[in-house]
């Protein structure tokens, strides 16, 4: 599989200098972790069962980013980075005095890569609001197109671990808390969308067949969810939702007082994601529907039913009928008759004649 690079390497001496700059600042982060922490960090880290120390999860070189002004600042200067290169690398702004500062202060960091695992940027958990504080966008830094756990656990995938896209780098983190690893690698990406980009790069990196989408139960996480079905039916098998427990935030799906096999099983019991979609769209009718409102729910519903893996379109069949009172036997005809329907456009399109294949292309470097 080719993943094109983004265009930002494209000027190659620049780049490469920022990223410098973020494995500079990756062995600060990491340092002031191991050497002096801020008192709520090692109380978070324990809370959610990982070390405090968080020694036991070097592969992930979590880090800490210190409450003073500007220790970041004076440590890249001393490693003569000029203002205009730390400036542009987004770990600093400009203060009102026009000095710089640092971006990230009294924040749990964690490094994140792009496609070909290239450090491009931060994000940081903040104390107080419990919120995600990430590097600025820019040509070098694009959310859309950076994971973060593929690269701490790339050996884990590509020894079948399943993949589990959660929501957030804590809950990523703490997948390794459940005793499993191996089993799984939780992998984050920013907020609740996936992109092109982010599906392939999580596809060529593992080697299971498997995906699992763990976002939440809220409303707005379940459409998320949903959302993520096209982009992963085209690069998996098998695409799987897990039902976390409704009163749990889905940024802390585990904590060390849990039952970790609550959430283990969450995750190896997860029904096919295309069985939420579905959820979703019979959550769109009330019951009571006219006889043309019903021919169009139908209708409706049947096309999301092809979606849904063949083996558990059967169930998917008697489990909506039950639940919006419509006859089985009618929505079974008409998802017969869209299958009939598709068949026939396809075995009518013309055929293509063959032509000389072309060299394919990308816009950079590619793995």
């Amino acid at each position: 599989m080719v993943i094109a690079v983004s265009d930002r390497w494209s000027s190659i001496p620049d780049q490469l200098q920022m990223l410098d700059v973020y494995r500079d600042a990756q062995v600060f982060y990491r340092g002031r972790l191991m050497e002096r922490p801020g008192k709520w960090v090692a109380a978070h880290l324990e809370r959610h069962g990982l070390d405090p120390a968080g020694k036991a999860d070097a592969g992930w070189r979590i880090g800490y980013a210190p409450d003073e002004p500007d220790q970041l600042v004076e440590r890249l200067r001393q490693s003569a980075f000029s203002d205009e290169v730390i400036l542009g690398s987004g770990l600093a702004v400009a203060a009102d005095s026009g000095h710089l500062i640092d971006r990230f202060r009294d924040c749990l960091m964690f490094a994140v890569r792009d496609s070909v695992l290239a450090e491009v940027g931060f994000v940081g958990r903040r104390r107080t609001e419990a919120t995600y504080l990430d590097t600025p966008e820019s040509s070098f830094y694009r959310k859309s197109e950076t994971l973060i756990g593929v690269a701490e656990q790339q050996e884990e995938l590509a020894d079948g671990a399943v993949p589990v896209i959660v929501n957030g780098p804590m809950a990523a983190l703490a997948l390794r808390a459940i005793g499993e690893i191996g089993a799984w690698a939780g992998v984050a990406v920013h907020g609740t969308s996936l992109s092109p980009l982010q599906a392939a790069s999580l596809r060529h990196y593992a080697t299971s067949d498997t995906v699992v989408v763990a976002l939440g139960n809220g409303q707005a996480d379940r459409q998320a969810s949903a959302r993520m079905l096209p982009l992963l039916a085209k690069e998996f098998t098998t695409v799987s939702v897990a039902d976390l427990p409704r009163d749990r935030d889905p940024r802390t799906p585990y904590l060390a007082d849990d039952d970790p096999s609550i959430l283990r099983d969450a995750l190896q019991f997860g029904r096919p994601l295309a069985s939420l979609v579905i959820d979703l769209e019979v959550e769109k009718r009330a019951p009571g529907h006219q006889e043309m409102t019903r021919a169009a729910t139908l209708r409706e519903i049947a096309r999301v039913v092809l979606r849904s893996p063949a083996d558990a379109q059967d169930k998917e069949l008697a489990r909506i009928s039950r639940r919006l009172g419509l006859d089985v036997v009618a929505l079974a005809h008409e998802v017969q008759q869209l299958k009939r329907t598709k068949s026939t456009l396809r075995a009518a399109r013309p055929a293509i004649e063959p032509r000389d294949p072309e060299p394919p292309t990308t816009s950079g470097p590619a793995l």
